[in-house]
């Protein structure tokens, strides 16, 4: 994930939003509010790019316009202690609301979608409603796929 630090934003909570490039201004919005950001050699907004703003001015882009793959951070919790695993697993909770704020923003181009966190499984089992997140995209998948990771 691409983050760097940007100055001149106040928002008091996370922000996600979709990239805007009109009349060479930096626009990015969704349904509450919309911002213009500057210029960012680093991140080199595209249109189409996703991204979040942390209220401490801390931008990434979660999602890239040229992206075929989505990835859903899901939870940070894991019921594992797998030693290859580099994820620092926690109870800190979920990113439901965060996942379904990407997906209303109707990322473009996206073949595939990847669940992942912790242990999303653990999460999934407590909470089965986070199934009906994929129906919610725009596009429906031609041929769906389940894939799971050997464990």
């Amino acid at each position: 994930m691409l983050s760097t630090k940007i100055e001149g934003i106040n928002i008091k909570q996370p922000y996600i939003g979709k990239v805007f490039i009109e009349d060479d201004l930096i626009i990015c919005r969704n349904s509450q509010l919309t911002l213009t950001l500057s210029p960012n050699d680093f991140l080199n907004y595209e249109s189409g790019d996703i991204v979040s703003i942390m209220p401490d001015g801390i931008i990434s882009i979660l999602y890239r316009s040229s992206w075929q793959d989505l990835t859903l951070f899901i939870t940070n919790q894991c019921n594992s202690a797998c030693i290859m695993c580099p994820q620092v697993c926690d109870n800190s909770g979920h990113f439901l609301d965060m996942n379904l704020q990407i997906l209303e923003l109707k990322p473009e181009n996206v073949k595939h979608i990847g669940i992942t966190g912790g242990e999303p499984t653990v999460f999934l089992v407590a909470s089965p409603g986070i199934v009906v997140i994929a129906p919610s995209s725009t596009t429906p998948l031609k041929s769906p796929h389940i894939h799971k990771t050997p464990e």
